[in-house]
């Protein structure tokens, strides 16, 4: 019955006491990255994710952390596993994004690059992460027909099997840096942005 929510912030804009998201004391990330990146379509907002998980009230916030590097960071989607640790799928910019060493993907491809993130269940630590991208755009459309709202480019699904293998759905324009399965329906990106179907283990590894 809990709650998770996900956006975007950024100190130049906060309401917030003392200008900052409020988040909680022994989450992953208490403070922001440092916002010194002005990457993507909205590059002028500079922006690192916050999630933050709720009782199934609403009324009490249980954990809320940053998450982020030093360039613009966006979150696509959540999912919880059967633990009720939280997955989020994500599109970043940041090259210093906090990713796994044993993670599938340790280099940030650049531009956008996908990341996927497991929360421990207290949002003190991160039990997984890894970047999924190449030299191009990743996880964002950028420049299209597509974006008629706010962080349109930003789209993308996350869902987790009964057996922890993790899913998700998102855009790529880059036709190298990803590694396609050999009997993949599609081996190739044929130009512009293709859809992209990736499993991940439990682990992100």
């Amino acid at each position: 019955g809990s709650l998770y929510a996900a956006g975007n912030v950024t100190h130049e804009y906060s309401n917030a006491p003392g200008g900052k998201y409020p988040s909680t004391s022994g989450a992953f990330q208490v403070n922001p990255a440092g916002f010194v990146g002005t990457s993507g379509p909205y590059g002028f907002f500079q922006c690192d994710m916050a999630i933050s998980k709720y009782d199934s009230s609403g009324k009490n916030l249980l954990w809320a952390t940053y998450l982020g590097g030093t360039d613009n960071d966006y979150p696509n989607s959540l999912v919880v596993d059967a633990e009720n640790r939280l997955l989020v799928l994500g599109s970043t910019y940041s090259a210093d994004f906090t990713i796994d060493t044993l993670a599938y993907d340790t280099l940030h491809g650049g531009k956008s690059d996908i990341v996927v993130v497991k929360f421990s269940f207290d949002g003190s630590a991160l039990l997984g992460s890894t970047f999924v991208g190449g030299p191009n755009d990743d996880g964002v459309l950028d420049n299209t027909g597509l974006v008629f709202n706010y962080a349109d480019n930003y789209r993308g699904d996350i869902q987790v099997a009964r057996n922890g293998d993790v899913f998700f759905a998102s855009s790529t324009k880059s036709d190298t840096g990803i590694f396609i399965a050999p009997d993949a329906i599609q081996l190739k990106n044929n130009g512009g942005y293709d859809g992209l179907l990736v499993q991940l283990d439990s682990s992100l590894t």
